[in-house]
């Protein structure tokens, strides 16, 4: 290792990466006086059409590869994703989202906190290849032996990414980052595609998997200037890790609430069962990935760079709040409502044994989701703590109802302890911001009852066709037509509703978010388009 006293080279860095000559400040707005609330929504905006291409990927993929494979697959695969998921919860250091939080310059800090990322990318490899028998063992399942050890690769090459990406997430260049996170997304369906159709087996999944690692860790080096180099400062990383600290901590608690019904399932039903639920649980999850975790992945060096501004941080909680409920409640709801037909059409008709689970499983999301709303304001104001009590209620309220959930009532048993955990959670959250928002009761009734007004309005009205649609069978094309229409139809009432109820509300922000959002939309257009017609060669590089 080089010594820790030896000097940065800060050429490594140029002049913009850390903000100071990079250009956020609109022409014509005073240095200083540019609208967080304003970056932030860009940075969202960003995100979210990110996440839209990306995830529009991963669903051409998981459609595909659930007609190609078996639950058997999927539930062999969600084994060793548990194991994999478990170690690298052990070893979270936390130091990237440190290094966000920090309002100093982070430089200094980087070679070392890349450093560790190697090492504990190694760490984990270890731990994994050796303990793959005592996995398979535990699980009654020998194939994940080499399943596990094969994966292994996957995190040594993830833990050479360069450090400097991080800078995209400090400074809310997140145009960035949603090119680096497509182009993954792209060479990873790509290739599990393309090995489920010659392979047909959990191999697609593997390979996939490793083919996003080394994506990733190529073009990082690829899209940011920063070259880190080997170096361990003792100092420097304790100072790291006493930020990260409480992110270990969470991510432990984490892990449990998150994974600890598959490991349960896994256990008491079996592989296929696994398969069943791990299908469900991430259909679930499709909305909140593509609006809340859009959303709050710019969240957390917003909320940094105002924390000590009370008036400017409930603003931009409020706002956040509101984007945030906004998109993922009338998906929530359309999921729920729309469960059958959706899964009928996408999956096929092995996986209409997930129905019941998805809807009961739609009621925790849309819970989560309005909780994780918190999840960035507790780091990026420096309180970690808030979020380790919030993920430990949800650890709790899972622990004690899994078990039980699954012996009386099976897979369905397993989604209502989700549920059960959910709403632990959210009583936690509500107590834990109010210690720094005012007047939480306000803030979430202006937020989030005019899209939960539209939102049942939509599934009042979608709930009978959608039954019939899931009655009786009907040539794909046709049910793939009505299914679209259904779903155009119940946006429409929701829009509707939602800002027709959000004027009954003087405080409320949502009519203003969606003419933010919307503005936001048609410049990236219309941008890309000047952009394409200026410089057509190399308008990929430009963005």
């Amino acid at each position: 290792m080089l010594n820790g006293d030896e000097e940065i080279n800060e050429d490594r860095i140029p002049e913009d990466v850390d903000g100071e000559a990079s250009g956020l400040e609109p022409a014509g707005e005073p240095p200083g006086e540019f609208s967080l609330t304003s970056r932030v929504v860009r940075g969202g905006a960003w995100g979210f059409a990110g996440k839209v291409a990306g995830r529009g990927l991963q669903v051409v993929k998981l459609v595909v590869l659930a007609r190609l494979l078996v639950p058997e697959d999927f539930g062999l695969f969600g084994i060793v994703m548990l194991a994999m998921a478990a170690i690298e919860t052990l070893t979270t250091t936390g130091f990237e989202k440190a290094l966000i939080q920090r309002r100093d310059d982070a430089r200094a800090h980087l070679d070392t906190a890349w450093t560790v990322q190697i090492l504990r990318g190694l760490v984990i490899a270890a731990l994994l290849f050796a303990g793959a028998p005592l996995v398979a063992w535990f699980f009654d399942e020998p194939r994940a032996v080499i399943l596990l050890r094969v994966l292994c690769l996957a995190k040594v090459i993830s833990g050479f990414r360069n450090i400097g990406i991080m800078y995209w997430q400090k400074e809310i260049e997140f145009h960035r980052h949603v090119v680096f996170e497509f182009v993954i997304a792209v060479v990873s369906v790509a290739v599990g595609i393309t090995l489920a159709v010659v392979l047909r087996n959990v191999w697609a999944l593997v390979w996939s998997t490793i083919a996003g690692s080394a994506t990733g860790a190529v073009l990082s080096y690829a899209m940011h200037p920063y070259r880190p180099r080997l170096r361990l400062d003792l100092a420097r990383a304790g100072e790291l890790f006493g930020y990260g600290k409480w992110l270990l901590g969470s991510s432990a608690l984490i892990y449990l609430g998150s994974k600890l019904d598959n490991i349960i399932v896994a256990k008491l039903l079996g592989t296929v069962f696994l398969g069943f639920y791990v299908m469900a649980y991430r259909l679930s999850v499709l909305p909140l990935r593509e609006t809340t975790y859009a959303v709050s992945g710019v969240l957390v060096p917003g909320y940094a760079k105002v924390q000590d501004d009370p008036i400017r941080l409930n603003r931009s909680y409020k706002r956040a709040l509101g984007i945030t409920a906004l998109l993922s409640v009338p998906l929530c709801f359309g999921m729920l409502v729309l469960a059958a037909p959706i899964i009928e059409l996408m999956l096929g008709g092995q996986w209409l044994p997930i129905v019941r689970i998805l809807q009961i499983l739609m009621v925790a999301q849309l819970i989560k989701g309005v909780v994780s709303t918190g999840s960035p304001l507790f780091l990026g104001t420096g309180h970690p703590r808030y979020e380790f009590h919030a993920q430990l209620a949800r650890t709790i309220g899972l622990s004690v109802c899994i078990v039980p959930g699954i012996l009386l009532y099976g897979l369905e048993g397993a989604a209502l302890a989700v549920l059960g955990s959910a709403i632990a959670m959210f009583v936690v959250y509500t107590r834990a911001v109010r210690h720094l928002v005012d007047d939480v009761a306000a803030v979430c009734r202006d937020s989030l009852l005019p899209p939960l007004a539209g939102a049942v309005a939509m599934a009042a009205l979608l709930a009978y066709p959608a039954l019939m649609l899931a009655r009786y069978e009907r040539a794909i094309w046709v049910e793939a037509t009505i299914l679209a229409i259904l779903i155009i139809v119940g946006a429409a009432v929701y829009s509707l509703v939602c800002l027709g109820v959000a004027r009954c509300f003087p405080n409320s922000t949502i009519p203003a978010d969606v003419a933010s959002i919307l503005g936001r939309m048609r410049n990236l257009l219309a941008n890309a388009k000047l952009i394409s017609s200026r410089h057509p060669d190399n308008a990929g590089e430009r963005l």
